[in-house]
């Protein structure tokens, strides 16, 4: 992941958490909640990670980043 930018190893770390948390739900329910917080993050964050923190915690924190 070396040529991947650091908010999107941010976003990749944090939404492999939420997967893992969302265990128990249809397959299909969990890539809906995962896409659609992946295109969220992207959309607020860019590639600055102070504003990709910040864009978690609106989204009510479901998982600490750090």
């Amino acid at each position: 992941m070396s040529g991947v930018p650091t908010a999107e190893r941010e976003i990749e770390s944090y939404l492999s958490r939420l997967r893992a948390s969302l265990r128990g739900l249809p397959a299909e329910q969990i890539e809906d909640i995962v896409r659609e917080i992946r295109s969220h993050l992207i959309e607020s964050a860019g590639s600055d990670r102070e504003r990709l923190t910040e864009a978690a915690v609106r989204q009510g924190e479901l998982i600490p980043l750090d």
